[in-house]
């Protein structure tokens, strides 16, 4: 039940949301990584670091680990898709990635900054690019639709080693047959069906038939230009990839120049210093308990937002969550225990 609260914010579906509403049956394995992720208390620093970079973290860790980080992903994943072709109107997908990052986990709305600096709360338009050059850098899935029907750039769920070593051993096992074929190709002879066999041969490869996840993967590394107006065909300065100054003004970390930062983004956004994740998350929890928040919007902690009725408790609470291990079944027991839920009841109805 808990899982279905993460997965509205999160706005999962089984269809792309594009024209065509193209279905995705890979879909359920982030439904199912969610619910088991609730079902198991797995710590909520850690929840959230697997759905920004989960497929870097999976590949520096241990392979029987590797299909559900990279599976996690799909949090990035199941942003809103526009148009009919492949992967259309990719700052909008982007702009979807952010706006849903940005409320879901730190409370904050970062749509506006796209076109111009936010009127009420301190993003700038460069605080936006910065964080757009992340996502920029990230290869996205395309679930197919009316134009192009086949899935791309979908992400095996088996560690790459294993596929490697795997795909060894096949082409191995076919390089007599391999070898015949390139020979009548080179010679001239039975191209075309020469040249099918081969294709049959690499049709069948572990990496080919390998299963696959509705996830992203790291791509082309790239500083991602201002868009003037929003406007993807007029662009300004280019902007580096960093966390918002006003969030992060002290210290930037380093952005690998041959990575999307998307690891670097999901660490600093689970650091125990950070100001607004484990409030965002505590206000929810005690919002899904008594059905009133102590922040009454609660994905918006921003200027335009309403403020904490009881700021005290919001920081106790989310002093507690961190010091727990970032624990949600925690939370839930100090919630409803006995004296907290008294407190509640004087808090709501008094």
């Amino acid at each position: 039940r808990w899982g279905r609260h993460w997965l509205d914010l999160a706005r999962y579906a089984d269809t792309a949301g594009e024209n065509s509403d193209y279905p995705i049956p890979q879909a359920h394995l982030y439904r199912d990584y969610v619910i088991d992720a609730f079902n198991a208390d797995k710590p909520y620093d850690e929840f959230i670091r697997q759905q920004i970079a989960g497929d870097i973290i999976a590949e520096r860790g241990p392979p029987e680990e590797y299909a559900e980080q990279v599976i996690a992903t799909g949090f990035i994943a199941q942003a809103k898709r526009f148009g009919t072709g492949d992967l259309e109107d990719m700052h909008l997908i982007i702009e979807d990635t952010l706006d849903t990052m940005g409320k879901v986990v730190l409370g904050l709305g970062f749509r506006c900054a796209r076109c111009h600096d936010h009127k009420y709360d301190p993003t700038t338009t460069e605080d936006y690019y910065g964080l757009y050059g992340f996502f920029q850098s990230t290869a996205y899935p395309y679930p197919g639709g009316e134009s192009v029907r086949e899935q791309r750039y979908f992400v095996s769920t088996i560690h790459p080693s294993i596929l490697a070593e795997a795909d060894s051993d096949y082409f191995a096992k076919h390089k007599a047959d391999i070898d015949r074929l390139n020979q009548l190709i080179k010679v001239n002879k039975d191209v075309d069906t020469s040249k099918a066999e081969l294709a049959e041969i690499e049709s069948q490869s572990p990496s080919r038939l390998a299963p696959v996840a509705y996830a992203v993967k790291e791509g082309k590394a790239t500083d991602a230009h201002v868009q003037h107006g929003g406007n993807p065909h007029r662009k300004g300065e280019v902007v580096k990839r960093r966390l918002p100054q006003f969030l992060r003004a002290d210290s930037q970390p380093e952005i690998p120049g041959e990575g999307s930062g998307r690891l670097q983004l999901a660490q600093w956004l689970t650091e125990s210093t950070n100001p607004l994740t484990a409030r965002v998350m505590i206000n929810r929890i005690w919002q899904f308990h008594f059905g009133k928040p102590i922040v009454p919007t609660p994905s918006n902690f921003g200027l335009q937002g309403a403020p904490p009725t009881h700021p005290k408790l919001l920081d106790w609470l989310a002093k507690e969550f961190i010091e727990s291990g970032w624990s949600v079944k925690a939370m839930h027991r100090l919630i409803m225990s006995s004296e907290t839920y008294q407190l509640s009841a004087c808090l709501l109805y008094t």
